[in-house]
């Protein structure tokens, strides 16, 4: 089936959203998904959003990010969205889950939640532009920036940033150890 232009796969796109969700979300999410066909996982929490979804229809996905921009809690971006392109007959998901979770990046609590109340400015939030920029002044000045790659071990090995530490960990949730004992080195 066509994605919507012309090439035969599915459409991908990955987000999350840190944000205060108040009222339970889940539902809607599903029934939407639902009903514009997409597959994939949705976390919602009350920290925010993040999700893995997939379309054989651009258009579908396209419609979707539409509604998050929209939304009066979500709000997104069209820059908060990672698109990406399956290119196989299959679906990279089988089918749909979406769910009420603790933390939508698990940090195993290690991790203080931040501040929803506080603006992207203050979160110090980037543009993509801004960060790409933040990233060419690290490469610069190797000796004032150390660039630590947050990602699993195996998403490190698929591609990563010019000189980034590579702390070799499954989840997230593992950093903290990794933090506590190479700090020292790292500063």
């Amino acid at each position: 089936e066509s994605n919507g232009d012309n090439r035969l796969g599915h459409a991908v796109i990955l987000f999350y959203k840190y944000v205060e969700v108040t009222a339970p979300l889940e539902l809607k999410q599903e029934q939407l998904c639902e009903r514009l066909g997409l597959v994939g996982r949705i976390l919602i929490s009350e920290e925010g959003i993040n999700a893995t979804l997939s379309s054989s229809s651009r258009t579908k996905i396209d419609e979707y990010i539409a509604f998050l921009c929209a939304h009066e809690v979500f709000a997104m971006r069209a820059e908060d969205f990672k698109h990406s392109f399956h290119a196989h007959e299959s679906p990279p998901f089988v089918g749909l889950i979406v769910k009420h979770v603790k933390e939508i990046v698990s940090t195993g609590g290690v991790v203080a939640r931040p501040d929803m109340t506080a603006s992207d400015e203050e979160r110090g939030y980037l543009t993509p532009q801004q960060f790409h920029e933040a990233m060419r002044q690290a490469v610069k000045d190797k000796e004032g920036t150390v660039v630590l790659d947050v990602r699993a071990h195996k998403e490190f090995l698929i591609g990563h940033f010019e000189d980034a530490v590579d702390p070799k960990v499954k989840n997230f949730s593992e950093y903290y150890t990794f933090l506590q004992n190479r700090v020292d080195e790292m500063r």
